[in-house]
């Protein structure tokens, strides 16, 4: 799946990828390898929103300290703290 259309699954997608991890390898238009890495995680016990985190890893360099991007969903669609 790629990191971009997380953003428009509905809450209850997210919610039912709780739990996974979505791993996968690209190459850019400049013939470089990369790896992208989704986590499904609930970031709040009591709401229930999901938090949805990607890292993206292209180097030895990037392998310790990646690219890494996040968002909030809460159980009406909505994102937090946009």
């Amino acid at each position: 799946m790629n990191c971009n259309l997380t953003r428009r699954l509905s809450y209850a997608e997210l919610a039912a990828k709780v739990g996974e991890q979505d791993t996968f390898d690209r190459v850019s238009e400049k013939g470089e390898s990369y790896r992208v890495e989704i986590d499904f995680v609930v970031d709040d016990a009591k709401t229930q929103a999901v938090r949805v985190m990607s890292m993206i890893s292209y180097s030895a360099w990037t392998d310790f300290s990646p690219v890494c991007g996040d968002f909030i969903m809460d159980t009406e669609g909505d994102f937090v703290g946009e």
